[in-house]
C-alpha cells in the first residue's frame, strides 16, 4: 500500500480522484511556478507600457507571445 491524497472539489464529500505523493508535489511545484511567472509577466507589462511606452494591447500581445514561447520549451 502506498500513500495517496483523495481529491474533492469545492469542499464536496464525493472524491473525484486521487493523487500520489509525487503527483501532489508536481502540482504544488507547477502552481508555485505559475505564481512566479504571473508576477514577472505583470512587471514586464508595466515596463512595456510605462518605460517603453507601447499601447496596452500591444504589450499584452508581447507577453502572450512570450508565454507561448515558454510553453514550447
Amino acid at each position: 500500500m502506498k500513500p495517496f491524497l483523495t481529491i474533492a472539489i469545492g469542499g464536496g464529500t464525493e472524491p473525484v480522484g486521487q493523487w500520489t505523493v509525487a503527483d501532489a508535489r508536481g502540482h504544488a511545484s507547477h502552481v508555485m511556478g505559475a505564481v512566479v511567472v504571473a508576477d514577472l509577466d505583470a512587471a514586464y507589462h508595466r515596463v512595456l507600457i510605462g518605460a517603453v511606452g507601447i499601447e496596452d494591447a500591444k504589450a499584452r500581445n508581447v507577453i502572450e507571445d512570450i508565454a507561448k514561447h515558454r510553453d514550447d520549451q
